[in-house]
């Protein structure tokens, strides 16, 4: 008699041990192949290679958690409290891993969003300089001086980024002043010919000279014009020695501070 009953709960639990098994091996090689499509995916939106690796491997260990579990509970395991486990568990790695999550957390947003990449010139968190590198957790910059910066992506992610080469071209503006009496005209006019001489400067939109200000020393002029981004610095000190040169040569000078000081005192003979 006990023996049937043996024989009955091995043939029981021998087929959901088989059923679980069948579905163990049909789901994993499941997960494999949506794993591969959700790599496929990322790759054509020319993702960051090792943001294309995590997103692929959350994917699979999610699913094969998922997987695992249910097949637990096919077999009679009391799957409730192990998720209970499970969910206590990430919540206590979650506050001791807080900042490096937040970091983490920035660099996804930063490689799937692309505000800036490798190569572009930005200011970020206080800081200024070229994208050396973006990983997950932190930002690599090159200062114009040859510092390296690691910023944490989750300061950046939360913080002013301006990229100063996402787009192809940039606006220069100078101000110039030069001294009372001189000839405004004159000054815009030699200004425009020396922005038209020069083949770096975009002819449209038009440069523009223009009477910005009357300051205390000087009549400042506000220079503007349009320049691709690897002529903005040479043009923009460039132009500012050319007109250093040519003006004094067309009889427009440059102000010198100056203070006009009375002087009151007793004639004691």
């Amino acid at each position: 008699m006990e023996t049937d009953k043996l024989v009955a709960l091995a043939f029981e639990y021998g087929i959901e041990i088989t059923i679980a098994l069948v579905t163990l091996i049909i789901g994993w090689i499941i997960i494999n192949i949506i794993a591969r499509v959700v790599g496929n995916v990322l790759k054509k939106r020319d993702l960051d290679l090792s943001l294309q690796r995590f997103l692929v491997g959350i994917v699979k260990v999610s699913l094969r958690v998922m997987l695992i579990i249910s097949i637990a509970g096919m077999v009679g395991f009391k799957t409730t409290s192990f998720i209970a486990v499970l969910g206590a568990l990430s919540l206590a790695i979650g506050l001791a891993l807080q900042g490096t999550l937040q970091n983490f957390a920035g660099g996804v947003i930063i490689l799937l969003l692309k505000p800036f990449q490798t190569g572009d010139f930005i200011e970020a968190n206080g800081s200024m300089g070229t994208v050396e590198a973006v990983s997950l957790f932190f930002t690599t910059l090159m200062t114009t001086d040859n510092k390296q910066i690691l910023i944490p992506n989750g300061q950046i992610s939360n913080t002013k980024v301006t990229n100063f080469t996402k787009k192809d071209r940039r606006r220069v503006e100078l101000v110039i002043g030069i001294s009372y009496g001189d000839d405004v005209k004159k000054a815009r006019d030699l200004v425009i010919d020396m922005l038209k001489s020069d083949e770096r400067v975009i002819a449209e939109p038009e440069p523009t000279v223009a009477l910005s200000s009357l300051g205390d020393n000087s009549v400042d002029l506000t220079i503007r014009f349009w320049a691709k981004i690897e002529d903005f610095w040479p043009l923009h000190f460039g132009m500012q020695e050319k007109i250093y040169e040519e003006f004094p040569k067309n009889g427009i000078n440059f102000p010198f501070p100056q203070l006009d000081v009375h002087m009151i005192g007793e004639n004691n003979g």
